[in-house]
């Protein structure tokens, strides 16, 4: 992991997890220092989905895990699959 100056800001570029979209490390303002409220250009996904991209390996950083959407799709799957098996059976 490769850090900056004082501020111990992250070389490398950020990208999005939902869309790719790639916060480039030649933008003026470093993306440590952007507005908590900061959001995808491209998908509107809020800044705690960016993760530091290092070549073609994602680094994973907090906030940014992928449990809580495995989760909730794992819990729609399973209802969606009640559902079906109800209809199935009484209409």
């Amino acid at each position: 992991e490769s850090k900056g100056g004082a501020g111990g800001a992250w070389e490398g570029d950020w990208i999005c997890v939902d869309c790719g979209f790639v916060y480039g490390r030649n933008k003026k303002v470093k993306f440590e220092d952007l507005d908590t409220k900061y959001r995808c250009p491209q998908c509107n996904a809020p800044r705690r989905r960016f993760a530091k991209k290092a070549g073609d390996v994602v680094a994973a950083t907090a906030g940014a895990g992928v449990d809580p959407i495995v989760g909730y799709s794992v819990a729609g799957l399973v209802g969606l699959l009640v559902f079906c098996v109800w209809a199935i059976k009484y209409l």
